[in-house]
């Protein structure tokens, strides 16, 4: 079975945005391990290499795995956009 989709980009694409898999308590996947933070990182290195400089990659900072010690770890990756990111979550 082949299960590799073709991937479309409009002009209208604008960014990706690329979140990683967190365990909630109360839900179905609730026993399953969080991703870490190395896979994280490989998605949004694909992703850049894969789009290339001229597409916005996200990854909200929020849901990264290690929290702040991850943000430069995300940006070595390739983001270049934090996206939901507000004042409450950087300090200018």
């Amino acid at each position: 079975m082949d299960n590799t989709q073709e991937l479309t980009l409009t002009p209208s694409t604008q960014e990706l945005i690329i979140q990683n898999f967190v365990a909630k308590a109360g839900t179905a996947m609730a026993d399953v391990p969080s991703a870490p933070l190395h896979v994280l990182c490989h998605t949004v290195a694909m992703a850049r290499l894969a789009f290339g400089p001229g597409m916005s990659v996200q990854a909200p900072p929020n849901l990264a795995p290690d929290g702040a010690a991850s943000w430069s770890a995300l940006l070595a990756a390739g983001i270049n956009d934090w996206g939901g990111a507000s004042s409450r979550l950087v300090t200018p």
